[in-house]
């Protein structure tokens, strides 16, 4: 009985495909037609990739004493803090900005300038073509699409040079304090060396004789 059931669930099956082929031909061209009018208008975008590994911003001084203690590695890469660090510095404005005036950008992307959301616009258009992630591997990915290949490699590829460009800026930028009290300390110790050295010449046009002795100590004689 079950058989029966399938087999006339079959001859039907055939029976509506018969009846109705001319129509659902018709309609399997232009779903092809329209598929391939689809493919046409999408744009064809390359894409280029470069990878970088944060490097350990420890101080190499510190590394070498700490490595005597089993703490520490000198070649190692940058853990995941750093990885962040990265992907916050890419997707600020400052790099967005150098990107965009270095390989000009608005017009590069097609942006009407004389409308009122150019800027959002032109925001829109680098993000779904400029993409910044961390990988398995704990590097960072730079990721270009472009209607020109070496357009996306050098796009891709100077988006690295001014990443490091700025790291270089924060890195000074935060380095300065501690240089200017280092700085200090420094004029501080040679303005006392010079006071030490006025008064041992003083000293010595009183007719006292000195001699150096060790580590800068002087032994006076009459």
């Amino acid at each position: 009985m079950e058989a029966q059931e399938k087999q006339n669930s079959s001859f039907g099956l055939i029976a509506f495909i018969y009846n109705h082929l001319k129509p659902l031909i018709i309609l399997s061209l232009l779903a092809a037609v329209v598929a391939a009018g689809v493919s046409f208008l999408i744009e064809n975008k390359f894409k280029s990739t470069v990878i970088l590994y944060p490097s350990n911003t420890s101080s190499i001084s510190k590394v070498l004493i700490n490595s005597s203690n089993g703490k520490g590695d000198i070649l190692e890469f940058g853990e995941e803090e750093k990885v962040e660090q990265l992907l916050q510095v890419l997707h600020s404005d400052k790099v967005r900005d150098a990107v965009v005036k270095q390989f000009d950008l608005i017009n590069h992307y097609e942006i009407d300038t004389t409308s009122a959301s150019k800027y959002t616009n032109l925001n829109e258009t680098f993000e779904s073509n400029i993409q910044f992630n961390r990988n398995e591997y704990m590097a960072v990915e730079i990721n270009v699409l472009d209607k020109d290949a070496v357009k996306a490699a050098a796009i891709a590829n100077g988006i690295a040079r001014i990443l490091d460009d700025v790291m270089n800026d924060i890195q000074k930028e935060r380095s300065m304090p501690g240089f200017k009290i280092v700085e200090k300390s420094y004029l501080n110790f040679m303005a006392y060396q010079q006071s030490l050295e006025d008064s041992l010449n003083f000293i010595m046009g009183k007719g006292v004789h000195c001699r150096s002795a060790i580590r800068s100590t002087h032994l006076c004689l009459r």
